[in-house]
This record gives structure tokens, sequence and C-alpha cells, in this order.
């Protein structure tokens, strides 16, 4: 603000001296300089990038770890399954965002499952690979909750195989029957 003022002044004595002077030229080249000056010196900072949204909002130090019981985190996981069984039914779509859409920190969680054992010869898995798959699965359903949320509860599950590129921070894992599952929270754009 200061600054116009500043240059509408500047630009006021200097335009009565070229006025006395008659040189029209300097006027143009003056009057260029003066808006290029302007444009530079009053030059706005670019918001930040979606990328380096979910950076800054899903850092260690600012993100605040929801505090669900493990109770939670297995009704949820039987939410999925209804919607496994019934991937048409809206209704379970809605129970899932309902439940997994946590408002004060704009986070949508999402578990992922993974056999621990060989169904057929029923050896033991890597664990490091039975993670690897559970984290995979837990970011293929934040892309679903992140569509449902987002387009109406639309499309039905089964129908994308992407999986969550963006930041994400695991909260939670637990074993049942042969399987582990594994929480994690998405920010919601």
């Amino acid at each position: 603000m200061y600054t116009a003022i500043f240059y509408l002044a500047t630009y006021g004595i200097i335009h009565r001296f070229l006025k006395h002077t008659r040189v029209g030229l300097m006027r143009i080249f003056f009057l260029i300089f003066l808006v290029f000056f302007m444009a530079c010196s009053e030059k706005k900072q670019q918001p930040p990038s979606l990328q380096e949204q979910d950076s800054i909002s899903f850092n260690e130090s600012n993100f605040i770890k929801p505090e669900k019981s493990p109770f939670f985190y297995k009704e949820l996981l039987k939410i999925q399954q209804q919607i496994i069984h019934n991937p048409r039914e809206r209704i379970y779509r809605e129970a899932y965002i309902v439940n997994a859409y946590i408002d004060n920190n704009n986070a949508l969680i999402s578990l992922g499952s993974a056999r621990t054992k060989d169904p057929e010869s029923g050896t033991e898995i890597n664990p490091v690979m039975a993670k690897r798959a559970a984290l995979i699965d837990a970011k293929r359903w934040a892309v679903y909750g992140l569509l449902w949320l987002n387009n109406d509860f639309k499309p039905e599950f089964g129908k994308i195989s992407e999986q969550y590129s963006g930041v994400f921070k695991e909260l939670y894992s637990f074993n049942h029957n042969d399987s582990l599952t594994i929480a994690i929270a998405t920010r919601v754009r």
C-alpha cells in the first residue's frame, strides 16, 4: 500500500518535470519502468502444490493420530467385508465412509489385509511380504474411500485396481485368523 502511494507521488513529481521539458519518449520509458517495478516488488507468494500440501499436512509433527480402539478397527474390517460381499449395495459404502472419515484430522482410515500362511501348504508367508501386501490392499481401499467420499459413493467396489500413491500414516495392525490387517490414514483433499 505504502509503496503504491510512494510510486504515485514520485510519478506526479517526475510527470510535472517531464511536462515542462516536453520529453514524451522519456515519459513512456518511465511509465514502463514504473509499472514493471511495481509488478516485481508486489509479487504474490504462490500457494503450495498439492504434493507439498500433502507433506505439510501429514508430517510427523502436526499429524494427530486418531485414538481408535481395537474394536473400531475390527468393526471397520467387518464393514469392508460386507462391501466385498455386496459390491452394489450403496448402504455399506456409506457406512464405511461414516466410520472411516475422521473429520478433525481430515483423514480417511483404510484397512488392508494379507494372508500370513499359505492356504494350500500351511507354511508361513514372509512377514515383510505379508505386510507389503496388506499395505497395498489398504491403499486400494483408500482410493475407493476417497472416490466414494467425493463422488457420491461411486464407483461400485471391484471397479478399480489402483492404489493410493500419496502420503499415508500407518496407524494400527492386528492378526485375525491367518491374516494380517493394517490400518492406515490418508489425507482427504
